[in-house]
């Protein structure tokens, strides 16, 4: 079973979004303080300023409360501009990212064919298969991304379903 294709900036952007999204550490940085403990923090503020019946100090926790949750918006948004940014320059500083690749499914071993190398990678060495929106993402361990593969690589749905099944199979 061999298949070629190649991917682009936004493959690669939409990868390290997943990856952001369900690696316990990251999740806990990007979507866990911004959504919920920074929100309680405010909230705490203004609850102390209400214990000690200060209506300057309730205007005070509030502001300072919104400028922490502003803070904290801003670092995200320019924590994701500066990953898209350097995923972006891959294209100049790893250009055999974005070349056209052959991938071909042995037994034991996914063959990967691009113009400057030849790898054989163990089926054993991957930990999970994703797939999602028009995205296959195959990772290893602590979310190692091995291959993001388009799904309009696969001629049609039950190709597609093959090859996901013979790597989860081997896995389980």
């Amino acid at each position: 079973m061999s298949f070629e294709f190649t991917n682009s900036i936004d493959d690669y952007i939409k990868a390290y979004d997943y990856i952001d999204r369900h690696k316990p550490d990251r999740y806990f940085k990007f979507y866990i303080v911004p959504r919920i403990i920074a929100p309680l923090f405010q909230l705490l503020c203004i609850i102390y300023a209400f214990v000690n019946y200060d209506f300057y100090q309730v205007i005070r926790s509030t502001i300072i409360g919104f400028i922490g949750l502003v803070i904290i918006f801003i670092a995200l948004k320019t924590y994701y501009k500066n990953r898209n940014k350097q995923i972006s320059d891959w294209k100049i500083d790893k250009p055999y990212l974005f070349d056209k690749k052959t991938i071909t499914l042995n037994i034991n071993t996914l063959t990967y064919i691009d113009k400057h190398q030849t790898r054989e990678i163990e089926l054993s060495l991957f930990d999970k298969v994703v797939e999602e929106d028009s995205l296959i993402y195959i990772f290893g361990s602590n979310y190692n991304l091995y291959l993001v593969i388009p799904k309009n690589t696969f001629n049609d749905f039950s190709e597609q379903t093959l090859f996901i099944n013979k790597i989860k199979g081997l896995n389980n």
